[in-house]
């Protein structure tokens, strides 16, 4: 069984336009990851390698996406102390796999969503993850840009082309297509 590491497999960090906003995401796997998989081997990532890389990119915030559950599976208990320890923010806000988020979520990202879009809206540089860097990853990707002002479609069309075999779930596209812009840090969510 071979294990993609750090070494073999560095962070890779797609960047997704921001229209009307100085700042970027970014959006990438689970940094530090460790598991196996009966298939591909498995990930054995050093969460340091992974931060610094992260660190490199420009971020200075982390938006993760793992559940509780998936963040002890994955190995990750401590990413929030060590990105600390690289200057990087950790936002936890999260969502179950292959679904669009829950009403936790939405708790989390009403105290969370208002200053990540206040960062990006100031020139800075966010990381969204995931466990693989596309479904749940895309979805706040697109939304984040729909409560900046993208129309829903173009934000959904800038994700996917940013990371092709992002935001392929119909439930989370949905999702992208139910959120409204935000300019008064009101929960966005709703018709």
């Amino acid at each position: 069984m071979i294990l993609c590491t750090s070494a073999t497999h560095p962070m890779e960090i797609v960047e997704v336009p921001v229209p009307g906003a100085a700042g970027h995401i970014g959006v990438t796997f689970c940094p530090g990851r460790k598991d196996r998989d009966p298939v591909s081997g498995g990930w054995n990532r050093d969460m340091a390698a992974d931060l610094q890389a992260i660190r490199r990119w420009g971020a200075n915030a982390i938006i993760s996406l793992l559940t509780p559950r998936e963040t002890r599976v994955l190995g990750v208990e401590r990413l929030a102390h060590e990105a600390g320890l690289h200057g990087i923010d950790l936002f936890r806000c999260p969502i179950f796999d292959q679904h669009p988020p829950d009403e936790e979520f939405e708790k989390t990202w009403a105290l969370a969503g208002p200053e990540v879009r206040h960062r990006l809206r100031c020139g800075e540089r966010v990381l969204v993850h995931c466990r693989a860097g596309r479904g749940r990853s895309g979805m706040i990707a697109a939304r984040l840009l729909v409560e900046l002002g993208t129309l829903a479609d173009d934000a959904t069309r800038l994700v996917r082309a940013a990371r092709p075999g992002a935001l392929l779930n119909p439930q989370q596209v949905q999702h992208v297509l139910s959120i409204r812009p935000v300019s008064n840090g009101r929960i966005p969510h709703g018709k």
